[in-house]
């Protein structure tokens, strides 16, 4: 997702009041995810020209977020333009998702995602369909190592 000083976006909910520009970390996330959910709907449908299509979309999004917001700290930039600084939310956004794609509960029950929590052992089956946002950065920053 990308906005200019002319076509302003906001990048995420509470983000309204913030002036941002370029591409939009945030927002491009949320399109990657819903991408991979219209995918999910089509198979249920079987309709595999649009299963293809937002899987395509899903790959070509997934491929430019680290090339486009990555920085190395590790952490990834909220923006590109007016805004380009270390977005906390939009990091454990990111490995957030990964981790709700790789361990999606509906594969068998040796996954479990989402989680309310990371448990140490990684091991803790809880409400498959159960998100405290409240986790989500620490076990991001854990995630990634930037936190102990």
């Amino acid at each position: 997702m990308i906005t200019t000083e002319k076509d302003r976006g906001v990048n995420f909910g509470f983000f309204d009041s913030i002036y941002q520009t370029g591409y939009l970390l945030f927002a491009s996330l949320l399109r990657f995810r819903a991408a991979l959910c219209m995918k999910t709907i089509y198979e249920s449908l079987d309709e595999t020209n649009k299963v293809k299509k937002y899987q395509e979309e899903a790959d070509k999004i997934r491929k430019y977020i680290p090339e486009i917001f990555a920085t190395p700290s590790g952490w990834l930039n909220a923006a590109t333009g007016v805004g380009e600084q270390h977005d906390v939310w939009g990091t454990s956004y990111a490995i957030y998702i990964d981790e709700l794609t790789q361990g999606d509960y509906r594969k068998g029950e040796e996954y479990g995602s989402p989680w309310e929590c990371f448990h140490p052992d990684r091991n803790w089956r809880q409400n498959p369909v159960y998100m405290a946002t409240v986790t989500l950065p620490f076990a991001g920053l854990k995630e990634i190592g930037l936190y102990d």
